[in-house]
């Protein structure tokens, strides 16, 4: 899970379409999250969701004519509605994982790593009879719907297999296990529209987890936050999405930020989910590649530069050290990272003039106010976002990945690759509300 003052990827906040240009309010279902998805969006997930008004690219107000930034402005003020909105729902998704996976473990399954995207894609819409895959693609309105099937499928929380009436599928034996197993089992492959998906065990104790799962957090926010705060929020939010302010926090939210990244997406040739995470720590001034996950707050394998950067960054070997790599930013990534610090700041004025400077800084006071509150010298956010100890996201432990020896011990005792998953993964995650915002 990637976790930027932006957007994430992977998690909760980057995998909703390029929709069309359209006037007036954010009008669709919400669009809740998750953890996965394709940083690259589609044009599938904004139809018939209506946006503010786009800035266009000739109509960029640069930051030093921004009247509405004050020149005093603190890190916080200067950070971006986006930052605010993708910090606040990955907080909320990192704590309702990190329960579900306790409470997993509780319920006889240890090392269910999986997040509430699978629940709100997938799981929620089978029931004890089952559905066709055609059918749960379309609820689910996922474009790797089969994708994920296979996924879920090699994760043993769905079974997937013609209807009893349908010819009998043809199996063989895995090469390892020996296990009967479908052509293309664990991936999309093969799969047809007219299947039927099942849960297996594991999948059923899954739903039950997770069903009441998103209210008890929310329950868990109004007494760590404040209801009074909890209730502005969503007030606030429902006047921005048209959304009914009893809808739930991580699907205000959500659906706010699906606005926000359309409008963005529309307006820059450069997607808001690599402009807010690795573009905006970077500069022309080269820094070691090693740094990327610490100053974006993401994990070694989210922040990993793809093709998707190389027109952006300038990668070389790293002279000083002797080994490993520098990047820093080309002039079209300079340019890039410009263009979204003024953007930015153009949707939000925009914003304002479409639904109110009331509700907008509404907003932005109750986000802000949920990171900087405090006790004693620990955020408040920050107790949701420890890991329960002995399970998997802790570090405690690591899948063996078919091994009996996980890992050999260091001195201490404890082994080694979990503590390094540990300084890898836990950690930016615990620190991730401290992260540094562009500039």
């Amino acid at each position: 899970m990637v976790l930027t003052n932006g957007l994430c990827t992977r998690s909760p906040t980057e995998f909703w379409g390029i929709g069309r240009p359209l006037a007036g309010k954010v009008g669709a279902e919400p669009l809740e999250p998750d953890k996965a998805p394709n940083p690259e969006l589609s044009t599938t997930r904004g139809n018939g969701i209506d946006l503010p008004p786009l800035a266009l690219k000739n109509s960029i107000v640069p930051i030093s004519e921004n009247k509405s930034i004050s020149p005093n402005a603190t890190i916080e003020d200067r950070c971006p509605l986006s930052a605010l909105l993708s910090q606040t729902l990955v907080a909320f998704t990192l704590e309702l994982d990190y329960e579900f996976e306790r409470r997993m473990e509780n319920a006889g399954f240890p090392g269910t790593i999986l997040s509430r995207l699978v629940w709100q894609r997938i799981v929620r819409f089978v029931d004890r009879q089952g559905i066709r895959a055609q059918e749960l693609s379309e609820k689910s309105s996922a474009a790797d719907g089969f994708f994920m099937l296979g996924c879920m499928e090699r994760w043993h929380v769905i079974e997937l297999g013609p209807t009893p009436s349908a010819q009998a599928l043809w199996l063989k034996p895995h090469p390892r296990s020996g296990r009967l197993l479908r052509d293309g089992w664990g991936s999309g492959r093969g799969i047809r529209p007219d299947w039927m998906v099942t849960l297996t065990e594991k999948g059923a104790a899954a739903a039950a987890v997770w069903l009441p799962l998103t209210e008890e957090i929310e329950s868990r926010w109004e007494t760590r936050f404040g209801a009074a705060r909890i209730r502005s929020l969503r007030q606030t939010l429902a006047e921005v999405t048209s959304l009914p302010a009893t809808e739930n926090i991580p699907g205000l939210v959500s659906r706010a930020l699906h606005a926000f990244t359309l409008q963005f997406n529309v307006a820059s040739d450069t997607p808001l989910s690599l402009c807010a995470s690795t573009l905006r720590i970077l500069s022309a001034d080269p820094i070691p590649e090693r740094d990327i996950p610490v100053l974006t707050g993401s994990s070694k394998e989210e922040s990993g530069l793809g093709w998707q950067h190389k027109p952006y960054v300038q990668v070389e070997q790293d002279c000083t050290r002797g080994r490993g790599k520098v990047v820093s930013l080309t002039a079209r990534g300079l340019e890039a990272q410009r263009n979204y610090c003024q953007l930015v700041r153009t949707i939000e004025a925009e914003w304002e003039e479409e639904f109110g400077v009331s509700t907008i800084s509404g907003i932005r006071k109750n986000l802000q106010e949920l990171f900087a509150l405090r006790d004693g010298e620990r955020p408040l956010m920050a107790q949701g976002l420890t890991p329960p100890s002995g399970v998997v996201r802790s570090g405690a432990c690591a899948p063996a990945l078919g091994r009996k020896v996980v890992a050999p011990r260091r001195a201490d005792g404890r082994a080694k690759w979990p503590f390094k998953r540990r300084l890898s993964f836990v950690i930016p995650q615990e620190r991730f509300h401290t992260t540094r915002y562009g500039t």
